[in-house]
C-alpha cells in the first residue's frame, strides 16, 4: 500500500509510520521537523510541512491508498487555540483537492 502519516514525529503517527515500513508499505511522513522522525527504512519518502496550505500537501496525498493522521496538541494551552482542527481542516482540503478518499484519524 501507498500511505501518508501525518503527525509522525510523535507517538501514534510514528508508530504507524514504523509498523507501515516493516509490513513493506510505501511511506510519506509529512513532518515539521525531519530530524526528529526516527523511523527510517526502505520505502519512506519524508516531507517537511507545517501544515499551512493544502496546496504544498497535494503531492504527499496524492494517489495514496490512505492517508492516516496523528495529529494533536501537546497540552490544553494548544487545544483552546484550536490548532489539531486548523491542522485537519489543512489535511482535509489537501485530500479533496487530490481526489483521495481514505482518512484514518487518532486524536
Amino acid at each position: 500500500m501507498k500511505l501518508t502519516v501525518f503527525g509522525a514525529t510523535g507517538g501514534v503517527g510514528g508508530e504507524a509510520v514504523r509498523q507501515a515500513l516493516a509490513a513493506g508499505h510505501e511511506v510519506t511522513a509529512v513532518v515539521r521537523d525531519p530530524a526528529r522522525l526516527d523511523a527510517r527504512g526502505t520505502g519512506l519518502e519524508v516531507v517537511r510541512s507545517a501544515l499551512e496550505s493544502p496546496d504544498e500537501l497535494v503531492a504527499a496525498v496524492a494517489g495514496r491508498d490512505a492517508v492516516l493522521s496523528g495529529l494533536g496538541v501537546a497540552n490544553k494551552a494548544q487545544a483552546r487555540t484550536g490548532l489539531a482542527e486548523r491542522l485537519t481542516r489543512t489535511v482535509l482540503a489537501a485530500l479533496a483537492a487530490a481526489g483521495t478518499r481514505r482518512l484514518v484519524v487518532v486524536s
